[in-house]
C-alpha cells in the first residue's frame, strides 16, 4: 500500500506528487491525499484507489461522504470538484472518492460484502493520511452512480447504524440491501422513465416495500432521464444537507471550530454499533405525492402517507419537486 502527499488539485497536472512511507504520516498541503490499496484479487479488482479531501479549517470532521462512480469509472477527480468541495465545507465532511477497476468487466465487486470491508480499510487509511482519526469511525454518507449506487446500498444495508444518509443516482438494484436494518436511514433513489425497465422497476419496488415498512425514503422518477446522471444532484445534495442537519445538528460552528453547535449532541463512538446518530421518524419530515408532486410537512400532508415520498426537510422536498418538473 502506498500513501502519497499531494498539492492542490488544480496544480496536479503540472506538479508531481511526492511519495512517502506509511509510517511518516504526512501532513498534507491542500487538505487532500491519495490512497492505493493495490489489486484485490479476491474481488477481481485490478485497482482499488481513493482520493481523500477535507476542509483545511475543520478541526473535527463530522463525517465522510463516499463518492463512487459507475462500473469501472475513476471517480477520484470528484474529490477536486468545486461543488462537492463546497458541499463538504458547508457540512464539515471529508470526501472519499473511489476508483475501483474490475479486470473482468463483470463488476461483481458492487454486490460483495468483501468490497464493503475494502471501503472500511480505505477509511482507516484516509484517517491516517488526513490526520483526522475521526474519519475511521465517524458517520458516513453515500453518493454513487449505477454500480456505485449498488455498492452504496450494500454498505448501508450492512452498517446502517453508521450511515447518516444515502442518496444515489440510478441504482440498478434498489435501496439498501437489508431494508429492516435501514428504516431510519434517509434514502433517496433516483431513476427515470427512459431507464432500462427492470432497473427502474427494482428501484420502484424497493422504495414501495420500504415505505410500507415505515422507512424514511424517497424516490425521484424523472420523466425524461435514462441511466445517465442527468440533473439528479439537484435533488441529491439538498436531501443530504437536510438529512445531515436532522441527524447531526447544524454544521456551524461545529465544522469550523470542532465544537458541537448550540443544542447539538456530540457524535460519539459506541463501539461496534457505530456513531450516535439522532433517530428520526416519519413525523420529523416532509412528504411528497408521486402523482401530483405536491409537498407538505408531515402533519399537513393530505394524501396517503404510506405511499408518499419522505424528505428530511423543506429544502429537499422542494428540490425534489423542482427536479421532477
Amino acid at each position: 500500500m502506498k500513501l502519497t502527499q499531494i498539492l492542490p488539485f488544480q496544480r496536479l497536472a503540472s506538479i508531481a506528487a511526492v511519495s512517502l512511507a506509511v509510517s511518516m504520516a504526512p501532513k498534507l498541503v491542500a487538505g487532500g491525499g491519495e490512497i492505493d490499496l493495490g489489486p484485490q484479487t479476491s474481488l477481481d479488482l485490478e485497482a482499488a484507489q481513493f482520493r481523500v479531501w477535507f476542509p483545511d479549517d475543520a478541526k473535527t470532521l463530522r463525517g465522510t461522504l463516499f463518492l463512487i462512480p459507475g462500473k469501472n469509472g475513476d471517480g477520484r477527480g470528484l474529490a477536486g470538484d468545486a461543488n462537492w468541495q463546497a458541499w463538504a465545507t458547508k457540512n464539515g465532511f471529508a470526501l472519499l472518492a473511489c476508483n475501483l477497476k474490475d479486470d473482468d468487466q463483470e463488476a461483481g465487486y458492487q454486490m460483495m460484502p468483501a468490497t464493503v470491508e475494502l471501503l472500511e480499510k480505505a477509511l482507516t487509511e484516509a484517517a491516517k493520511v488526513a490526520q483526522h482519526p475521526e474519519i475511521a469511525t465517524g458517520p458516513l454518507a453515500f453518493w454513487g452512480h449505477s454500480a456505485g449506487a449498488n455498492l452504496s446500498r450494500v454498505f448501508t444495508g450492512l452498517h446502517s447504524k453508521r450511515v447518516v444518509v444515502m442518496a444515489v443516482t440510478k441504482a440498478t438494484a434498489g435501496g439498501p440491501s437489508e431494508v429492516r436494518d435501514a428504516l431510519e436511514v434517509p434514502v433517496l433513489l433516483t431513476t427515470g422513465a427512459k431507464e432500462k425497465p427492470d432497473w427502474r422497476k427494482s428501484n420502484q419496488d424497493s422504495w414501495t416495500q420500504a415505505r410500507k415498512s415505515g422507512a424514511v425514503w424517497a424516490i425521484g422518477d424523472h420523466p425524461n432521464e435514462g441511466h445517465e446522471a442527468g440533473k439528479t444532484l439537484e435533488a441529491i445534495r439538498p436531501f443530504m444537507d437536510d438529512a445531515i442537519a436532522l441527524r447531526l445538528g447544524a454544521a456551524s460552528p461545529a465544522a469550523e471550530t470542532g465544537r458541537p453547535a448550540l443544542g447539538q449532541r456530540p457524535t460519539r463512538s459506541t463501539g461496534g454499533s457505530g456513531p450516535s446518530l439522532t433517530k428520526i421518524k416519519d413525523q420529523d419530515g416532509w412528504l411528497g405525492d408521486l402523482g401530483t408532486k405536491e409537498v407538505a410537512p408531515y402533519k399537513d400532508f393530505k394524501g396517503n402517507k404510506r405511499i408518499a415520498c419522505w424528505f428530511p426537510g423543506e429544502a429537499s422536498a422542494k428540490a425534489w419537486q423542482s427536479y421532477l418538473k
